[in-house]
């Protein structure tokens, strides 16, 4: 199994993204994008595994994330097509076409921001983990949820003990099934990596993609825990029933990160996908 690598690839405006392979360079392209306030790190599940001896996996930490550069104004955050544009350079710069993505969480979202900007045309399928992505209006409670969470954010000011403490008490709120400690710490690593004035303009942004359904036109598995407290199953199969091309999987006993709690009931269905679409 080869080593990740780790290099780096710049926007037009210089700015360094880090993007990460491993595997076998001439199988199935495998793109993953992690959630909000994570890194690629999130994946180490994934890259450790059976799946790299298959398939060519990468990931890119998105811009203030991870390694990746952190600009300093708000614009360098806001909108859509930032993320989209991003996302478009690193498969450029990688040579990747027809590319399984996978999003995890906020990762959903800079999908569907690129298929708004760029289309599908270099996807053969989308999965999409703890998130449906925003193809769906948000419910009334989740409004509510988020404008307390963008309260939370403009009252909070940098402050090094604070932001260890919620970062640890969120991880532990986010998975049902514990996580190794090696992989719990390389998450409160990665969310330290992310600066504050970045996360309060990320917090503020909306997500309304209902409009997108028709143009995903690729495949779309939702890989969902049992006990996303973000997403539940019930949310995601209603949302799978209005997309074409889409199917639910569970994965039992686990959260908002099933990738990392139950990492090989998640790869083994992830491999079926990408077969799947292989043989087509």
């Amino acid at each position: 199994m080869s080593k990740l690598q780790g290099r780096y690839i710049y926007t037009e405006t210089g700015l360094p993204l880090a993007v990460f392979e491993t595997g076998v360079p001439t199988g199935v392209p495998v793109m993953f994008l992690h959630g909000f306030g994570y890194s690629h790190a999130a994946f180490r599940p994934q890259f450790e595994s059976g799946l790299a001896g298959d398939f060519r996996l990468l990931a890119m930490d998105a811009r203030g994330h991870g390694y990746s550069g952190k600009p300093w104004t708000e614009s360098d955050y806001a909108g859509t097509e930032i993320w989209a544009d991003d996302l478009e350079r690193v498969l450029d710069a990688c040579d990747v076409e027809n590319a399984i993505l996978v999003g995890w969480s906020y990762g959903a979202m800079i999908c569907m921001d690129w298929v708004r900007k760029y289309g599908s045309r270099r996807a053969s399928g989308f999965v999409f983990t703890g998130s449906h992505g925003g193809l769906v209006p948000y419910t009334a409670a989740e409004l509510k949820a988020k404008a307390k969470t963008n309260e939370d954010l403009r009252r909070q000011t940098p402050d090094f003990e604070h932001d260890i403490t919620s970062a640890d008490a969120f991880i532990d709120r986010m998975v049902h099934a514990p996580l190794s400690g090696d992989m719990k710490e390389a998450l409160l690593l990665s969310r330290q990596m992310l600066p504050h004035y970045a996360l309060q303009v990320m917090g503020s942004r909306a997500f309304e993609n209902s409009d997108l359904k028709e143009r995903i036109g690729r495949p779309l598995l939702f890989i969902q825990g049992e006990h996303d407290f973000a997403n539940p199953p019930d949310v995601i199969r209603a949302v799978a029933a209005t997309v074409p091309q889409s199917k639910v999987e569970i994965v039992e006993g686990a959260g908002h990160l099933p990738s990392a709690e139950h990492p090989e009931a998640f790869n083994a269905i992830l491999r079926s996908f990408i077969n799947e679409i292989s043989s087509r």
